[in-house]
């Protein structure tokens, strides 16, 4: 999201342009920001660029069966950096970052169509809205006073999640 001024932004969008490929753009006005791109089945991993032909600013890995875990590896050093984190099988997830701040991400409603990250205190930080098939959503910035790069990090994290949340109940319905 360099090059892009959000704080003055309050809404993003995300899509999957090809239908068959696993890979989503996140969009600001229009233009493209970053693309995440999912890679193997077990563990599930994903990508995030923030140019196309560049090298990934961020890993998402996610582990596990039963007991499943998001590993984050950090490959941009201006992003901070987060412990493993369990991940319940509704998607909720608390992130606790190297810097001691942690946010909680869960779902907001029975579907999983819109989603929630807020911060310890419960202030709330993102909103993430799915549309019904799945193919893209919007990103709302409710919290605009976090730093630049945590706010960037905390969008690439939680975007996964609702993605890999989203492949879960296809597969779930698919079966």
């Amino acid at each position: 999201m360099s090059g892009f001024d959000l704080a003055k932004k309050e809404r993003l969008f995300w899509r999957k342009p090809k239908m068959f490929r696993r890979e989503y753009e996140l969009l600001l006005d229009g233009k493209p920001l970053a693309w995440l791109r999912q890679r193997g089945w077990f563990p599930v991993q994903a990508d995030v660029f923030e140019h196309p032909e560049a090298e990934p600013v961020l890993c998402v890995t996610r582990r596990g069966l039963w007991r499943q875990t998001v590993h984050v590896k950090t490959l941009d050093m201006r992003l901070p950096h987060a412990y493993p984190a369990a991940l319940s099988w509704r998607g909720e997830l608390t992130l606790l970052l190297d810097n001691g701040r942690s946010y909680r991400f869960r779902p907001a409603n029975f579907w999983h169509t819109h989603w929630e990250l807020r911060d310890e205190t419960g202030r709330l930080c993102l909103t993430f809205r799915r549309n019904g098939w799945g193919f893209g959503g919007e990103i709302w910035l409710e919290d605009l006073s976090l730093p630049p790069d945590e706010l960037r990090f905390l969008i690439y994290v939680a975007w996964n999640v609702v993605i890999m949340k989203m492949d879960d109940q296809a597969a779930a319905a698919a079966g």
